[in-house]
C-alpha cells in the first residue's frame, strides 16, 4: 500500500463527489482488500459515508442533509433523505 492512501482518497472524494472499491484498486494500485479496508476505515472515521449495496456502492462525503439544501452533485435532487443531528 502507498505510504498514505488517505488524503489523496479524501481529496478525489471531494473533487468527484463519490468514489468507489473498483477506483480505489485502479487509481492507488490497491489490492481488492486493501481498497475495501481504506474505504472501511474513512466509513468508520466518519469522513465517508456508503451509499447503496453490491456493486452499486458508493462513498462519498459524510454530511448531514436538510431537504435537498445540501446535497451530492452526483446524486439527483430528492433522491437522498433528510436526516440531520
Amino acid at each position: 500500500m502507498p505510504p498514505d492512501p488517505e488524503p489523496t482518497v479524501l481529496n478525489y472524494v471531494q473533487t468527484h463527489g463519490s468514489i468507489t472499491r473498483r477506483e480505489v484498486v485502479e487509481l492507488w494500485d490497491l489490492s481488492e482488500n486493501q481498497a475495501a479496508y481504506l474505504l472501511k476505515k474513512l466509513v468508520e472515521q466518519g469522513k465517508l459515508q456508503v451509499v447503496g449495496q453490491g456493486r452499486g456502492t458508493l462513498c462519498w462525503p459524510k454530511m448531514h442533509v436538510m431537504l435537498n439544501e445540501v446535497r451530492s452533485p452526483c446524486i439527483p435532487r430528492g433522491s437522498i433523505s433528510a436526516r440531520h443531528k
